[in-house]
């Protein structure tokens, strides 16, 4: 009787979502569209230097042409995130174009020196972050507290988010301060989660 050959099932490879970004390029219209604001904007800020564009590729652009002459990588597209933040706050472009660039500069140098820094150096940035999330728990608690429940509602997918992040360090036994990546990820969630927690200047009023 002839035996059977096992059927080895194919488990295809995950893509890596670094590597996909890094390959993103949108055209104006595209780019405009994701970032939720108006081609108008964007053409704007890029002809007065606040945003780059990249090289147009003939596989970025495709058939349309709507953007045929400029094109927007994900650095792009976060500082364009970033300026339409700080307009929302009422600053004036010019001043939130200063604020989007200084905090794409601090991001930069922190990823830097985290990188360059020994699993022991990277201890301190750890007991910051655990005080932090010390600090953004109390705070929960004091929004459950005093029923602040449009609050905790604008901030649930910030700490599902992260609680996420910390699962799956737990999970995996990841040694965050081996892995300079999930610092990182940690530091972003974080750094949404506080900026969800912060009181909106309309309730100072």
């Amino acid at each position: 009787m002839a035996r059977r050959t096992a059927v080895v099932r194919w488990r295809p490879t995950p893509p890596d979502p670094e590597e996909v970004l890094g390959r993103l390029r949108l055209t104006t219209g595209r780019a405009a569209r994701v970032c939720g604001v108006t081609r108008r904007q964007l053409c704007y800020w890029t002809d007065q230097g606040m945003v780059k564009a990249v090289e147009p590729s003939a596989e970025a652009l495709g058939d349309d042409a709507d953007g045929a002459q400029r094109v927007y990588d994900c650095g792009a597209l976060q500082k364009v995130l970033l300026l339409k933040q700080s307009l929302a706050r009422g600053w004036g472009v010019r001043r939130a174009a200063k604020e989007a660039d200084t905090h794409l500069e601090e991001s930069r140098r922190r990823e830097e020196t985290l990188r360059a820094c020994s699993p022991e150096e990277r201890q301190p940035l750890l007991a910051e972050q655990a005080q932090r999330l010390e600090e953004a728990a109390e705070r929960l608690r004091q929004l459950v507290a005093t029923g602040g429940r449009e609050r905790l509602v604008a901030v649930a997918a910030q700490v599902e988010a992260l609680g996420q992040v910390c699962g799956r360090i737990l999970g995996n036994g990841a040694a965050m301060h081996e892995d300079v990546d999930e610092c990182l990820e940690v530091e972003t969630k974080l750094d949404r989660l506080e900026a969800g927690l912060e009181p909106s200047e309309d309730a100072s009023l």
